[in-house]
Formats: structure tokens, sequence, C-alpha cells
């Protein structure tokens, strides 16, 4: 059994890569909307280490490419706001394990706004029927411009996950009301909750 900050750190990254140094931020909990890691800088990147050698994480520059180099825990202090984090697919199967998440109910939205005014919606789904609940929800509250579905084959909701398939929404709104989606997500649980220690 691994210890929980093991499971904070795989939930920091699971959907995107994240710096060293925003790992180990004093507020990583406010930044990355979950329970601390409590771990000190040095013994974070120690843990980094560990799960590097194990195959959960790989090290990346900037540009994401991958860091081919051994990096050791000085690397990580010197240049902690220039390498990025990401899960492997071993790390990624650690956190489905964890968190089992049902992917048919995982909503990814993206916000742009447009030289019009308008903001640009692009929301990601698992199934029709998410799509369809969060078309219901969007009509409710807005009326959306230029509104079209599609089917992604195959579909990516994180970067070390690929699904068959996947449902795209997307639209245009005057205003840009990213809570509206918030809260349909909350309002349809896709993952576990973190057990505390």
């Amino acid at each position: 059994m691994q210890n929980t900050y093991f499971y904070v750190l795989l939930d920091y990254i699971f959907d995107l890569g994240a710096s060293a140094s925003a790992l180990a931020d004093p507020k990583a909990d406010c930044n990355f909307n979950r329970p601390h890691h409590g771990l000190e800088k040095m013994a974070l990147f120690e843990e980094l280490i560990e799960m590097q050698a194990s195959g959960l994480v790989e090290f990346r520059d900037k540009s994401e490419l991958l860091i081919t180099k051994t990096i050791s825990v000085t690397d990580l202090k010197n240049y902690e706001s220039k390498i990025f984090v990401f899960l492997t697919e071993v790390g990624g199967y650690e956190w489905e394990n964890a968190f089992d998440p049902d992917w048919s109910k995982y909503i990814l939205d993206c916000y742009m706004l447009s030289k019009n005014d308008y903001v640009e919606v692009s929301i990601e789904t698992g199934s029709a029927d998410t799509v369809d609940y969060v078309e219901e929800g969007i009509r409710r509250i807005i009326h959306p411009v230029k509104f079209k579905k599609s089917i992604l084959s195959p579909w990516k909701p994180t970067y070390w996950k690929i699904l068959n398939e996947g449902h795209l929404m997307e639209f245009n709104m005057l205003t840009d009301t990213p809570g509206m989606i918030s809260q349909l997500k909350r309002d349809l649980p896709w993952r576990k909750p973190l057990k505390q220690a």
C-alpha cells in the first residue's frame, strides 16, 4: 500500500503534467485543487525520482520533450521550473486503479475568447449520454450559437489515455460561464475521491 501523498501526486498530474516547482509549491493544494501532499521540497524531489525509477512518471522539458538523461534530486532542485513531471502509461494505470474513473462521464472543457467577443467552447466527453446531459444543462442557462456535435475516434481524454471513441460538442456563447460547466461536472461524479490516510 502506497502513502497518501503518492496518490495525491498522481492525481495532481493525471490530466496535465506540472513543473517540479509547481509540485513543490507550499500552496500546491490550492494550485491543483487537491489536498496537499505534505512533503517538504527535498522529500518531494526524492519521491519523484523514485516514481521515475519505478516507471510511473517521466521528466520532460518546457517543450514537453522527454528528458532522456538521468535526473537527480540536485537537477530537480537546480532546474525545478524547467523540469516537468508527467505520468507514464504505468502511472496512468496506477491512477486508474486508485480512482476507478468512469471515462463515459468524464468532461473535458476548453474556452477561448474569439475576435468578436464570443467565447468559443469545446467540450469533450466519453459518451453520447454525457454530451446530452451537458447540452441540456447548457441550454437551460444560455443560448449557444453555432452549436455542433461530432464523434472523436480515437479519443484522448488525457495525455496518457486513449479510448476508441469520445464525443465533442462545440459552440459559441456571449459570456464566459465556466462555473456552469464546473457545476455540471460536480453533479456527475466520474471517479472516486482521494481517500485520506
